[in-house]
């Protein structure tokens, strides 16, 4: 709606739901301010992506404008916990009491309290996922009723910007020379630019296939891989900076030379 709409009817949308969750939620003796949360959480960051890709017709802002609400995430995260690894150990503990057998808590116990220090990373890159996926499927949708191919041509044409690799750099030296640990802030901001530029990457692999006229079974299988073998999500993401850099830098030549 939002897409289609505007703003104001968006949020109209979201207010109504919002009412109507919590007259279910009190129905069924929930507490109501759990749907709040969510709505802010969920519905309000997707309302923000969307509004910024109607004005701007650009997915690439879309993608920035996501990755900046995570990093808004990430930094209160740190500012208001002082010990982030440590909340997720409480959590975690509750989790296995609750929903696993008594016998196989320790175990697992041992695999969760050693992942603890990267689950907030890991919430980072899912609530990121979530938002582009619900906006690129958004598009599609809207596309798909209104414009039809207009979802493939603006996904092709998606650009990050240039600046972007600087902070990946930043990153990569922060976490090399031992100055970005597990449950740092450095390290979390890189899994998550990381994420970032997987969906540049994924771009610029429907592109080039497209271009050179391969099979779909090509997409099929890097999507397969990355369900399969996710360190690929990695590689990929390389080949989205490669991608950005080379086209920002094709483009720059082309002025030049007109």
């Amino acid at each position: 709606v939002t897409l289609r709409k505007g703003a104001v009817n968006g949020i109209q949308v979201i207010i109504g739901s919002l009412v109507l969750t919590a007259v279910l939620a009190l129905a069924v003796k929930i507490n109501p301010y759990i749907m709040i949360a969510f709505a802010i959480g969920i519905w309000i960051p997707v309302w923000c992506c969307a509004n910024v890709l109607r004005i701007s017709e650009n997915q690439g802002y879309m993608i920035v404008a996501a990755g900046s609400i995570v990093l808004l995430y990430i930094v209160l995260v740190h500012l208001m916990v002082a010990d982030v690894t440590a909340l997720w150990r409480q959590w975690i503990a509750v989790w296995l009491e609750q929903a696993v057998k008594a016998g196989k808590q320790d175990q697992l116990r041992e695999i969760m309290d050693s992942a603890a220090p990267l689950m907030n990373a890991i919430m980072a890159a899912g609530l990121f996922v979530s938002l582009v996926v619900t906006l690129l499927i958004s598009r599609w949708w809207q596309a798909c009723l209104f414009n039809p191919g207009g979802f493939k041509m603006e996904f092709y044409s998606l650009r990050l910007p240039r600046w972007l690799i600087a902070a990946v750099v930043i990153c990569v030296i922060l976490v090399v020379t031992g100055y970005a640990p597990p449950g740092s802030v450095a390290l979390e901001i890189f899994v998550l630019l990381i994420f970032v530029y997987l969906f540049q990457g994924l771009a610029g692999i429907h592109r080039l296939i497209a271009g050179r006229n391969l099979a779909t079974g090509w997409l099929v299988g890097i999507y397969i891989l990355m369900l399969i073998v996710p360190q690929i999500i990695l590689f990929i993401a390389c080949f989205g900076m490669a991608d950005s850099w080379i086209i920002k830098q094709g483009q720059s030549g082309q002025n030049d030379n007109s």
